[in-house]
């Protein structure tokens, strides 16, 4: 495993353990998000959950709110994703330059996720090695997932 590999493990299993937060009277499935600066540095992290209004807040908006607590860093920073994100647009409106993600969202499919980030400019990995703790801890029982070649590495 190299450098590269060894980082996403580490953080997507930092990741995963940010997601069990979200398990607390929300259901499946339960995403966690970290945001780290370039030189690895962690700047932000989120997960699923309920605002004060019983409104259902989006794990990766959540840390790129904490991270936007440290002025001017979020631009160019890296996201790593348990799970396809959803807000996509608010990714590419902060500059954030490259998203890991640990598993694809097969209801993500139509309306955005990898494709339309990677149309915007933004790097997109996916990493696989943790996918079945994702799907095993964090995922709704039953779930299908979707092969990850469903979307090719950019060439």
């Amino acid at each position: 495993m190299g450098d590269k590999e060894k980082n996403y493990f580490k953080y997507m299993n930092l990741c995963i353990h940010i997601a069990h937060q979200s398990s607390r009277g929300i259901c499946k499935p339960h995403v966690g998000v970290l945001i780290t600066s370039p030189d690895r540095e962690v700047l932000g992290t989120g997960y699923k959950k309920l605002d004060s209004t019983g409104f259902l807040r989006h794990a990766e908006r959540v840390a790129i709110e904490d991270a936007l607590l440290r002025p001017g860093r979020i631009k160019g920073s890296h996201l790593y994703t348990t799970l396809e994100p959803r807000c996509c647009e608010l990714i590419i409106e902060h500059g954030i330059a490259k998203v890991v993600i640990g598993l694809i969202d097969r209801s993500v499919l139509d309306h955005g996720g990898v494709g339309y980030l990677r149309r915007h400019g933004v790097l997109v990995d996916i990493f696989s090695d943790l996918r079945h703790k994702i799907i095993d801890e964090l995922m709704p029982e039953g779930f299908v997932p979707i092969p990850f070649n469903l979307y090719p590495p950019p060439r």
